[in-house]
């Protein structure tokens, strides 16, 4: 326990109290010099020599007036592990303070690597389709193309056949003598490619990609006859992981196609199908044959020697052809029930219970059909 006292001015007195000390020192300051005495019983030692006890310090605190007294207990062992202890304890604070420093910066560092990889995550993919969608382009001029002589029924589909991130445009074309009745059949369209100056059929109908912002042909191919309908971007033929084209039309033409280069992958087989008669749409669905490339429904139909008077026809037909290679799957077609004619492209209809039906239609131009599926 410390007390102070403070009685003399410029004299001050601070006494430690333990149990076990037996030495006091003590410490006088005088105005000229200090004068250093240890008290031990009655004798007393000036700075390491012993003097008189009482007579040295009645000497000393005669000349008290100017001179301050401070009297501690033993400043020894005591003081020593005092200091020692404290010294342990500061080490101890400074390494926990450290320890704690280092634990906060490391996880502070951890957070900011997983948010800036997050970022990356998140941000990169619609920065990427922001610098595509602002990507300059020179501006578009006005064209047009004639095609002296031909004729066309076909649709036109939009598609980046270049993949430059602009739509080009896909068509069919044929010479205009070769429509209707008086377009050549397979069983003379040799002699007929021959009169045109080719070698090697199918020469009669030719589909066309040129690009959308000046009309540049890209690439083209021939078909047996007028195509009139198209199907791109929902099946993957050969595998490569991008969408192809379908097309169909006149004389029972259905061919596939890569819609970035013009090559043929296949045209339909025959087998069931009547040569003069069309090929509509084709619908995708799924892989029936577990190759590994959805398959197709094509309605075939429409026999275009029958007169409109007529209204007996031959019924129609619906043919499952192998997505991969045009082949039929199975040996036998789906004759349209009431012996009906069609005209319909058949579409698919999926159930909330995810079951599929086939919707196709049956009838003709002077013949009354309906809806089935």
């Amino acid at each position: 326990m410390r007390s102070f006292m403070c009685k003399v001015p410029n004299l001050c007195i601070q006494r430690h109290s333990m149990k076990d000390l037996t030495k006091t020192l003590v410490i006088m300051k005088k105005k000229k010099d200090d004068v250093l005495f240890i008290q031990d019983g009655g004798a007393s030692k000036q700075n390491g020599f012993s003097q008189p006890g009482n007579e040295a310090n009645k000497e000393l605190l005669s000349n008290g007036k100017n001179s301050e007294k401070i009297e501690l207990d033993d400043l020894g062992i005591q003081h020593a592990r005092i200091r020692k202890a404290s010294e342990v304890e500061v080490r101890t604070l400074r390494y926990r303070s450290l320890t704690l420093t280092r634990m906060i910066c490391f996880v502070l560092t951890l957070l900011l690597a997983v948010g800036f990889v997050i970022g990356l995550v998140v941000v990169l993919p619609h920065l990427k389709a922001s610098v595509s969608s602002q990507r300059h382009y020179p501006q578009t001029k006005e064209w047009n193309i004639t095609y002296p002589e031909y004729a066309t029924e076909s649709l036109v589909q939009l598609f980046d056949v270049d993949e430059d991130g602009r739509l080009d445009i896909i068509f069919s074309i044929v010479p205009g003598s070769s429509m209707g009745k008086s377009e050549p059949s397979r069983s003379n369209e040799d002699q007929y490619c021959k009169e045109r100056g080719f070698t090697t059929s199918p020469c009669v109908a030719e589909v066309k990609a040129i690009r959308g912002y000046d009309g540049a042909l890209i690439w083209q191919f021939y078909a047996h006859s007028s195509i009139f309908e198209m199907n791109c971007g929902n099946i993957d033929i050969n595998k490569d992981g991008k969408m192809d084209c379908i097309a169909s039309g006149r004389l029972a033409t259905v061919v596939a196609f890569d819609p970035r280069e013009g090559h043929v992958f296949w045209r339909g087989d025959q087998s069931q199908m009547e040569e003069i008669w069309n090929i509509y749409n084709v619908l995708i669905i799924p892989d029936m044959n577990q190759d590994g490339v959805l398959d197709l429904v094509v309605a075939h139909g429409g026999d275009p020697t029958f007169p409109p008077e007529v209204t007996d026809r031959k019924a129609g037909r619906l043919i499952l052809l192998d997505g991969a290679t045009g082949s039929a799957i199975g040996k036998r077609y789906l004759k349209i029930p009431d012996d009906k004619e069609t005209y319909m492209s058949p579409i698919m209809h999926v159930r909330k219970d995810g079951s599929e039906y086939i919707i196709f239609g049956h009838g003709g131009e002077t013949v009354p059909g309906i809806v089935q599926f």
